[in-house]
């Protein structure tokens, strides 16, 4: 199922398909390796969820809301969550 970075919940696991182009960050999601085919994984929500870390490549990085948006994922169902 394909949604958009933002929408992970905690512990949720995705698989990145695309980066708007438009997106102002797009050079610096590439630059911290977020691009096509890269396993994310939500791993904190902020309180009224305006911020959240991701697990990148084995780092943790905090992305705003609004800038998340700019990323789609395709999600890991439970089985594939379970191998990865």
């Amino acid at each position: 199922m394909r949604k958009m970075l933002n929408e992970l919940q905690k512990n949720e696991r995705g698989v990145v398909t695309c980066v708007a182009e438009n997106s102002p960050l797009k050079r610096r999601f590439l630059d911290i390796g977020l691009g096509d085919g890269v396993c994310v994984e939500c791993t904190l929500v902020s309180y009224g969820e305006e911020m959240k870390a991701y697990r990148i490549k084995g780092t943790t990085i905090g992305i705003r809301k609004e800038d998340a948006m700019a990323v789609e994922i395709e999600e890991i169902g439970e089985r594939e969550n379970e191998r990865m």
